[in-house]
């Protein structure tokens, strides 16, 4: 038997095959949905209204995740990208870039 996805008891397959349902299912349950720009420091920008309820404030969380990174290298080199060949400064050197999203990950 094939069932459509669930969340909380909610059906999110609607005929549309959107994400109506689910959008719906969200604001029900008191959740508010912003719109974030997409211009490579959305995953920042997020991070950023739901720690000070500023999406401005994005660049604050961008360091500290790279300061992160920094910090704690051995964590990560395992998992560059080979374009990187394990070092971590040239993918810290790209990503401290404003409007940079890169994948770390291979």
């Amino acid at each position: 038997m094939n069932s459509a996805p669930c969340f909380g008891g909610a059906n999110l397959r609607d005929d549309r095959g959107s994400d109506a349902a689910f959008i719906t299912y969200l604001k029900n349950e008191g959740f508010l949905l912003n719109e974030v720009e997409g211009d490579g420091n959305c995953i920042f920008r997020t991070i950023a209204h739901q720690m000070v309820g500023d999406k401005d404030k994005h660049e604050r969380y961008l360091r500290l995740a790279c300061q992160y990174i920094r910090i704690n290298h051995r964590k990560f080199k395992d998992f560059l990208l080979t374009t990187y060949e394990g070092c971590i400064e040239q993918y810290l050197a790209k990503m401290e870039k404003n409007g940079t999203w890169e994948v770390i990950w291979s």
